[in-house]
């Protein structure tokens, strides 16, 4: 038991002291870039931009520190500090009552041409953090949360393994899209041609936004581009994350755990990729508040789906309830895909509106792009609903009391009561 406990605390801080370093390097090199962008070439756009980036690595280097700090405690049998206490005493009306006056203060700030580029990204790094830091609350409120060695090591393997290893099987995925698009575009000279044609474009000089929407508008016009870009966001894109982005949990497989235990690990991991994604994805200028409002409700989808693939590995592992987990993961798909796809066609609705004919009429583009906003609303209440509804009938006592915790074909027939779970709480590591 001690021997598998400091392997998998080396292993944490390893990749804790890793993770810390590259992160850090990259905010570096990115802040350097966007002083350059200021002082040599005058483009503030760009400047913010990078510097966005690079408060999003910065921060994510400081909240790796606390799992190399408890990995490194447990390797040499040091006291360690206990956050766990300091943070079920925490309010979390303190965070309701911040996020508008945050709200405010970038939306002054991306206001400020000159300035943003420095005022923003601190106020940006508090906007996307503040709803996660909520949602999780009320995600693992009442729930066993093991060790704070456990705790920060699940969060920090959503926040960093998590994104990377998405980025690495969707980069994949995009290549094999890319592939089988040039075989079916193999036979048609023309086509081949404005392709050529259009990554010349591209390679010979710096496009602005509005410009690369111009020039791709002939191939954005095509049913059978908006397709494949619609299957590749709304199928492909949800069933790799959502494998994935429970990474903390899946990091736990094997260790005897409750249901209610993997429902908070399931939380942790997504509450660590939603705050690292929307960090990254989000932009400044006018329309950055109304982004941060988005991807409030992206963190609502994540960390729910998480947690629910959590609880459902937990009963994978412990019962061999497979086809349990199936369905879990058939249902996060489904709502991350139909999140994905009202986002994909709205985005495309807003872009082809400016064009002289649009495969959407009209009357039918304006009404899906005035019902877009009230959908992904109304999905992001239902979620968090389920998300409450979830916590409280896990958090009674019945739900991880005299719960089986090995498979029926181990050999094995004991059963872990309340107590022996504080045990083994205190003693789980990543």
């Amino acid at each position: 038991m001690n021997s598998r406990i400091h392997q998998g605390s080396l292993w944490q801080l390893v990749g804790a002291v890793l993770a810390i370093a590259c992160l850090w390097s990259a905010a570096l090199v990115l802040a350097i870039f966007s002083l350059f962008q200021v002082l040599a070439n005058d483009q503030v756009v760009e400047a913010g931009s990078m510097s966005m980036a690079a408060a999003a690595f910065f921060l994510a280097g400081v909240l790796c520190i606390p799992s190399a700090y408890y990995a490194l405690c447990r390797l040499f049998n040091w006291q360690a500090v206990d956050t766990l206490h300091s943070l079920r005493r925490f309010q979390p009306i303190l965070l309701i009552l911040a996020f508008p006056a945050v709200l405010g203060m970038g939306y002054v700030a991306a206001q400020l041409d000159r300035l943003s580029w420095i005022l923003l990204p601190p106020i940006h790094v508090l906007a996307i953090g503040l709803p996660v830091m909520w949602v999780l609350y009320l995600a693992i409120r009442k729930l066993p949360l093991g060790s704070s060695q456990r705790v920060w090591g699940v969060f920090d393997s959503g926040l960093v393994l998590g994104p990377g290893l998405i980025l690495v099987f969707e980069l994949a995925a995009m290549i094999a899209f890319v592939f089988l698009g040039a075989v079916a575009v193999a036979s048609q000279p023309e086509l081949v041609d404005q392709i050529l044609s259009l990554s010349e474009q591209f390679s010979r000089q710096t496009l602005t936004q509005d410009e690369a929407i111009e020039i791709l508008t002939p191939f954005l016009q095509q049913p059978a581009v908006i397709l494949a870009v619609l299957a590749f966001a709304a199928l492909v894109v949800p069933m790799i994350e959502e494998v994935i982005k429970p990474v903390g949990a899946w990091l736990l497989v094997g260790r005897r755990m409750t249901p209610a235990e993997g429902f908070a690990a399931g939380a942790l991991s997504g509450a660590g990729y939603a705050l690292f994604e929307s960090l990254m994805l989000s932009g400044g200028g006018e329309s950055w508040m109304w982004i941060v409002l988005g991807r409030a409700g992206t963190a609502v989808l994540h960390i729910t789906t998480s947690s629910l693939m959590g609880w459902a590995l937990v009963q994978a592992w412990t019962h061999t309830r497979i086809f349990r987990l199936g369905l879990v993961y058939l249902g996060a798909v489904l709502v991350h895909g139909t999140w994905n796809a009202i986002v994909i066609v709205n985005a495309y609705l807003l872009i082809s509106a400016e064009w002289p004919t649009s495969l959407v009429p009209q009357g039918i583009a304006g009404w899906i792009g005035n019902a877009a906003p009230i959908i992904l609303v109304l999905i992001s209440i239902l979620m968090l609903s389920f998300l409450l509804w979830a916590n409280r009938s896990l958090a009674t006592p019945a739900a991880h009391r005299n719960i089986e915790l090995v498979p029926a074909n181990s050999g094995l027939n004991s059963t872990v009561k309340t107590d022996d779970l504080d045990m083994v709480g205190k003693e789980a590591n990543l």
